[in-house]
């Protein structure tokens, strides 16, 4: 399994990191995309509070590649200060080209990508933690898929609780981070 390091921000103070998980189904090259491109933005950054995933705000989004297979990939994306807590925009396209640059991979209305899993992570980061997300995607036409928001408890962070959990909050809805 390939590590990747996507970086969304940078400079001075308290880091949060949140490893993204990836894991394909054995359809993902079914349509002769067999590349991926995880981008990742703040929300506001999107243009839209509950996540705009075409539009310009993509074209300068932080991004990796990597060759999907079943195998799938990991991904670290680091978050710093205030942002934080803004809910976090993540893309994974479907390439025919290892850069995404096809003339098929952006066969949209204005050039944007047309094959794409995009989701809307409500807080991915806390202060000084860890947090992890597994996601098995399935892109078996390459097709637009947009999954609905993921909630904070569904982000783990082993260094806030341990134990046999259910998900990652508490009764009154807090993360164990927070």
């Amino acid at each position: 399994m390939r590590t990747l390091l996507l970086l969304l921000l940078a400079g001075c103070g308290q880091n949060a990191v949140l490893e993204l998980e990836l894991t394909f189904d054995g359809t993902a090259s079914s349509c002769g995309r067999p590349w991926f491109q995880v981008q990742a933005l703040f929300a506001t950054d999107s243009g839209d509070p509950d996540c705009a995933f075409v539009g310009p705000a993509w074209d300068g989004a932080l991004s990796t590649h990597g060759r999907m297979t079943t195998a799938g990939g990991d991904t670290s994306i680091v978050g710093e200060g205030a942002e934080q807590v803004e809910p976090l925009c993540v893309r994974v396209r479907y390439c025919a080209s290892a850069d995404c640059t096809d003339v098929g991979d952006n066969d949209g209305e204005d050039g944007a990508p047309t094959s794409f899993t995009g989701f809307r992570i409500d807080r991915a980061f806390y202060e000084g933690e860890r947090t992890r997300l597994r996601l098995e995607l399935r892109p078996d036409d390459c097709v637009t898929q947009t999954l609905s928001a993921i909630g904070k408890c569904e982000v783990a962070a082993e260094g806030c609780a341990s134990g046999e959990l259910v998900d990652w909050c508490r009764d009154d809805g807090t993360h164990f981070c927070e």
